[in-house]
């Protein structure tokens, strides 16, 4: 089996994200996003088996912390510039993220790009409600 080029991974979601942008269901976008893969950029390298994982996190403009993520590592090299300390990338499962980021942290997808959108904390709980598988690994 081939591995999509990386941009065809994150189509799906940047489709959901259009989508929602348009006018399309909410629900429908939080449904992808679970299932999405999506890359977050690291300070350090995760190696094969990562134990932990330092990623980038920013302070949105409504005031809480959020976690940064990419649909695409294209994306994700866009943005680079704006945080060298975080020279790594690591695809990752959305409903991983999900599972792992802190009860005051929102979720920030594509930031810098059209196709993005910004999930606040409580929407992060919302989503955590709604059945992320636990336990998983990344």
């Amino acid at each position: 089996m081939q591995t999509p080029p990386p941009e065809e991974v994150g189509a799906p979601l940047e489709a959901a994200i259009a989508a929602a942008q348009d006018g399309g269901s909410l629900d429908d976008l939080a449904a992808v996003f679970m299932r999405a893969q999506v890359v977050v950029m690291l300070a350090e390298d995760p190696g094969p088996e990562p134990q932990s994982l330092s990623p980038l996190t920013v302070s949105t403009p409504q005031g809480h912390a959020a976690l940064v993520v990419f649909t695409t590592a294209g994306k994700c090299s866009t943005w680079a510039h704006n945080a060298p300390q975080y020279p790594y990338a690591r695809q990752v499962r959305a409903d991983w993220v999900l599972e792992v980021v802190g009860d005051d942290y929102g979720v920030v997808v594509n930031p810098g790009h059209t196709l993005g959108f910004s999930m606040p904390p409580h929407g992060v709980a919302r989503m955590k409600a709604r059945g992320a598988p636990a336990g998983q690994s990344v």
